[in-house]
């Protein structure tokens, strides 16, 4: 094929005028997360850490993370150096300052479901032309201790206080 016809662009390169298609998206990078708290509708924060790709680093300038309908999202914050961040309603999104540059982050005041365990959370990451890069949804929030307990020791079923009802 000329020249002239080709179009390539950070994630795919393909032929104008014919059926072509080569996808260049690496694949999704693997990473770490943690809750703080693990109490039913108590104050916690979301760490993800330890994001890791070269590849898929080079080319991500937008993350976003959508919570499900269990969650309360209203007073969440992210304060990490690197990341500017919008509340859409369940989701947050996140614009990486330096594309390229995947730092840890915390998504603060976060309010935890009512049950146990969560909906899923989904964990997606854009090129900056607006392209999927790739979507996960791993990440789910569970209660540490085995129910009706709101603390226990190391062992979940060993209980030292309750939820009232």
């Amino acid at each position: 094929m000329q020249a002239s016809l080709m179009t390539h662009d950070s994630l795919f390169t393909y032929a104008i005028g014919s059926f072509s298609l080569t996808n260049e998206v690496p694949s999704f990078p693997s990473f770490s997360y943690a809750f703080t708290v693990y109490e039913l509708q108590a104050n916690t924060d979301l760490i993800i850490s330890n994001i890791t790709s070269a590849t898929m680093a080079q080319r991500v300038s937008l993350i976003e993370i959508t919570f499900g309908p269990d969650f309360n999202i209203s007073s969440i914050n992210c304060d990490n150096p690197g990341y500017t961040y919008l509340i859409d309603g369940l989701m947050v999104k996140l614009n990486v300052a330096n594309a390229g540059i995947l730092n840890p982050f915390s998504l603060k005041n976060i309010i935890a479901p009512s049950n146990s365990p969560s909906t899923n959370i989904s964990f997606a990451t854009y090129s900056s032309n607006g392209y999927l890069i790739d979507q996960n949804s791993i990440i789910v929030w569970k209660a540490s201790c085995t129910l009706p307990c709101k603390t226990c020791l190391a062992i979940t079923t060993q209980c030292l206080s309750c939820y009232s009802s």
